[in-house]
């Protein structure tokens, strides 16, 4: 599992029903180098990386 993490110590929780309020996590590397992008395109300012959990 990979989750998407800024450096400054920005996290992504999930508002799903099943998972509200724990920390999004994606399947596989290419999904959350997908979400990476939305990431860096809305928090333009912020340097994210993705981690291995």
């Amino acid at each position: 599992m990979f989750v998407i993490r800024g450096k400054s110590g920005y996290k992504f929780f999930s508002t799903e029903p099943d998972t509200y309020g724990q920390e999004v996590q994606h399947e596989t590397r290419r999904r959350a180098e997908s979400m990476l992008k939305v990431a860096k395109d809305t928090l333009p300012f912020e340097e994210f990386e993705i981690v291995e959990v």
